[in-house]
């Protein structure tokens, strides 16, 4: 860090240690995953590929809280449940 302060903006500055938190997994409060139509029509729900809009299906995620990777299963279900469709880019409608 202090290298980087020099060398990018030229200032010196005296940096702490840095400290690590006790638990690096479920601590992100607020999610947002696009869903889709798989190539079978299931539906997928996660992130998108690298400078993509393909949706890459994820069952939960390591750093959301517990609660966010159950409503992300519950919508998962209830999508699938109730035939409820994702928006599909191509076609800029729902299915």
């Amino acid at each position: 860090m202090r290298d980087a302060l020099w060398r990018i903006w030229h200032i010196k500055a005296d940096v702490l240690p840095i400290i690590g938190c006790a638990n690096p997994f479920n601590y992100l409060n607020k999610m947002q995953f696009p869903a889709a139509h798989g190539a079978a029509g299931e539906i997928e729900i996660g992130c998108y590929a690298a400078e993509t809009h393909s949706v890459v299906d994820i069952k939960s995620c390591m750093i959301q809280e517990d609660a966010n990777n159950r409503v992300l299963a519950a919508v998962r279900e209830w999508m699938q449940r109730f035939r409820i469709s994702a928006y599909d880019e191509n076609t800029k409608k729902a299915w």
